[in-house]
């Protein structure tokens, strides 16, 4: 262990490392999340021996300084946490599953908007000759694609 755990969840934080450690995993990224989550608890819930709804959705805040992915990562800490703690027969409100990252919503054009496109592509010339070959090139690309 290279950090100390001093909040009411240490026992359990250490334990769940362990487990993972005796699984072969090294678990140093998510002993130093514990560790922050072990603080958090101790700065703001410090009496709290229970994780409960209102201590993860305090946890599960966006800081100013950190993107989604790192949150996300910071609450499946804490859901692991939370399912070494219910493993034990203890309560504990286990969060939901956070995914890794977003998934973007795909855009397929309409038929008229897809006509309006090739449309406007096949009446794009050059106003210098050189560039026209290369005009064609990207035409047939998106033709392509």
């Amino acid at each position: 262990m290279r950090y100390t755990f001093e909040s009411a969840f240490a026992p359990h934080i250490i334990g769940l490392i362990e487990q993972k450690r005796a699984d072969g995993f090294s678990y140093a990224a998510g002993e130093k999340l514990l560790k922050r989550f072990d603080f958090f608890c101790k700065e703001n819930f410090p009496e709290a021996d229970v994780i409960t709804y209102e201590l993860v959705a305090e946890w599960s805040v966006i800081r100013p300084t950190e993107g989604r992915n790192y949150r996300d990562n910071r609450m499946n800490a804490l859901r692991q946490l939370s399912l070494y703690m219910l493993s034990l027969g203890m309560d504990a409100h286990v969060p939901h599953n956070y995914s890794k990252s977003q998934k973007p919503v795909l855009y397929i054009p309409t038929q008229e908007e897809m006509t309006a496109f090739f449309k406007e592509m096949g009446a794009w010339k050059s106003p210098q000759p050189r560039h026209q070959r290369f005009i064609d090139e990207c035409k047939m690309m998106f033709l392509l694609y």
